[in-house]
């Protein structure tokens, strides 16, 4: 007797053993950190009911933010802050706030006013940014800037979270503004001596920028600094600023 045959044909679906998260990408010192999308909210109740969490491109490389947020991310690992740590980024603002801000952060904790950590205004649309430094490239709508900060000139120590905040306190509409920041990066660089003549011999002075005041006031910007270019040559000023150099 002859049992029939039957062929089965088993169809798999294809699935992944495990789900990679979404993370951005972040040169420390020549090591890339892989920083976990898990948004923490930075401060005290900054954020509005229904706001959406920053996306993360694909290419792990630019965050960005819609509408009123406040966002820390904490680093993989805790990292230091020197007096010569520079941190150098791309912004891009697609749309201005409404009477706030935008601005970048590294910090100890979650906290604006806590032990360590100092936030840096890119653009803002509600004025000067007091409780903040406000750098002084600008960034117009549609347009992108290369950003390279000496943050070790303004706070030294450790950090554990990269904060990004976009505030916008139109009371209608919470969800204007649009912004994005890519290529992180935290480097140390020596700032560039500047080159000059004296009584016809050839010296360099150190950069560190001091405030020049005027009658015994302060008339310079202090959360703005010169640029020195990287032949030692010449220097860009940028704002408001009344700055000295020792010879």
């Amino acid at each position: 007797m002859k049992l029939p045959l039957s062929l089965f044909t088993t169809v798999a679906l294809s699935c992944p053993l495990f789900s990679v998260s979404q993370f951005l990408s972040f040169d420390a010192y020549g090591t890339l950190l892989e920083i976990d999308n898990k948004e923490v909210e930075y401060d005290q109740k900054q954020n509005h009911y229904g706001g959406v969490s920053p996306t993360i491109s694909d290419d792990h490389l630019t965050i960005q933010s819609s509408g009123n947020r406040w966002s820390a991310y904490q680093l993989p690992t805790q990292q230091e802050v020197y007096n010569d740590s520079v941190l150098q980024f791309t912004f891009t603002m697609t749309e201005k706030t409404a009477d706030g801000f935008q601005a970048i952060c590294l910090d100890f904790d979650k906290e604006m006013t806590g032990p360590n950590g100092q936030c840096f205004v890119l653009d803002t649309s509600q004025g000067w940014v007091s409780s903040m430094l406000n750098v002084a490239k600008l960034t117009p709508v549609g347009g992108t800037t290369h950003h390279s900060i000496p943050i070790g000139h303004f706070f030294t120590g450790p950090v554990n979270y990269l904060v990004f905040l976009q505030d916008s306190d139109d009371s209608s509409d919470r969800m204007i503004g649009d912004s994005s920041i890519s290529d992180l990066k935290l480097i140390r660089e020596s700032r560039d001596k500047l080159n000059v003549e004296i009584d016809g011999v050839a010296q360099q002075l150190e950069n560190h920028q001091l405030s020049y005041k005027y009658k015994g006031g302060n008339q310079d910007t202090s959360d703005w600094l010169m640029e020195i270019s990287e032949d030692g040559d010449g220097v860009q000023v940028n704002g408001n600023q009344w700055k000295a150099l020792a010879l």
